[in-house]
């Protein structure tokens, strides 16, 4: 019914910081003194985790020394706010990365420490300019539901079901969901994933094939290293503190998901799965007994409390029609999923009125 990102140019994502400021590079730099460099960071077909990878090695410092507000898209053209130590800080241009500096700042940037995005969009479809766009202002009046994006799940739509062997405390099990699952890779990635998944469970041997991909396999590389080493699967885990955390909260935002769908009648605001929710996610049947929120052997992989809006109106928005189809273009506030408004732009209304097949009370604290 439509198609989007067939070039990285299509999917255009810019961050908006907390002071209101849209990274671009057209912005005129204003240095000062503090210890930190505000740069905008733009980066296509690559994964920001990547990008600051890359970043660090270019600049010779540690990853975590690179501050970034939050994730982009991998198949996008996007802009976000990344903070370097102004001891290390260098503008960069490379052919799928470049970091210009804006300003200095006192502190590094950390998820989160963001207002949203702004996206640009060209949306290729058959379907009547006009119908879509008379759906999209449908939308941009009355708000689209504030489901977690695909994305949030990764291209192998897989970033959920790790989080639930960590919760689960199937540790080894993570790990081997993580290296040896086929799915929605790049041919390249796709066929080392095969041969992982043929020499799984020798830790050597996947090890070794994790050296084709450094770049893409890196958080492969390291729990195979450990594993390798003779440590527990919990231990490898722990070299790994960010990565499990977002997987948790993956799982997290899957359950929310379940429950945006099932609730009735629907609240302005939902928790996301923790420990101060866990009560009405147990409730609903959502979260069962096998899952522990308190992990006392991996401390970091705890699933972080937000409320977040059950339906989210989109601003600065604008339609207009292309040869292929249209161009969207909005903003969303942080959290909200672009994808998310654009599956249910192309969703009939039939569609969107059908009831879910159970109905869930929401929570009392909403």
């Amino acid at each position: 019914m439509y198609e989007i990102k067939v070039t990285p140019a299509d999917f255009t994502v810019r961050e908006r910081s907390l002071d209101g400021t849209l990274a671009t590079h057209r912005l005129v730099p204003k240095l000062g003194t503090e210890p930190f460099v505000r740069c905008v960071l733009w980066k296509e077909c690559l994964s920001t985790v990547a990008a600051l990878h890359k970043l660090a090695a270019e600049l010779g410092c540690p990853v975590q020394a690179l501050g970034v507000a939050g994730r982009k898209d991998v198949v996008a053209s996007t802009y976000q706010w990344c903070t370097v130590p102004r001891s290390t800080w260098r503008d960069i241009a490379l052919p799928n990365l470049k970091l210009t500096a804006y300003d200095t700042v006192s502190l590094p940037l950390t998820t989160g420490a963001l207002q949203g995005n702004a996206f640009r969009i060209a949306v290729h479809t058959s379907l009547p300019r006009s119908r879509v766009a008379a759906q999209f202002e449908e939308i941009c009046t009355d708000g689209f539901l504030n489901f977690f994006g695909q994305q949030r799940f990764g291209s192998r739509k897989l970033n959920h079901l790790v989080g639930e062997q960590l919760l689960r405390k199937s540790y080894l099990r993570a790990i081997e969901l993580l290296v040896t699952t086929r799915g929605n890779e790049s041919p390249e990635s796709s066929l080392v994933r095969e041969q992982l998944h043929t020499a799984w469970p020798n830790y050597q041997a996947c090890l070794t094939l994790t050296q084709h991909l450094p770049d893409v396999l890196r958080s492969e590389s390291v729990l195979l290293a450990a594993l390798r080493a003779g440590e527990s699967p919990v231990r490898a885990w722990n070299h790994l503190p960010v990565q499990a955390r977002f997987l948790v909260n993956a799982y997290g935002s899957f359950l929310f998901n379940q429950a945006l769908a099932q609730v009735h009648p629907l609240p302005t605001v939902l928790p996301t799965l923790s420990t101060e929710s866990e009560a009405w996610y147990r409730s609903t049947g959502l979260l069962t007994a096998e899952v522990d929120l308190i992990q006392a052997e991996l401390p970091n992989a705890k699933p972080s409390y937000h409320e977040l809006p059950t339906r989210v109106v989109p601003l600065h928005t604008r339609c207009t029609t292309t040869k292929t189809g249209v161009r969207l273009e909005f903003e969303l506030p942080k959290g909200a999923y672009a994808t998310s408004l654009l599956e249910q732009l192309f969703t009939t209304s039939s569609e969107r009125a059908e009831s879910p097949s159970r109905k869930l009370a929401p929570p009392s604290r909403a």
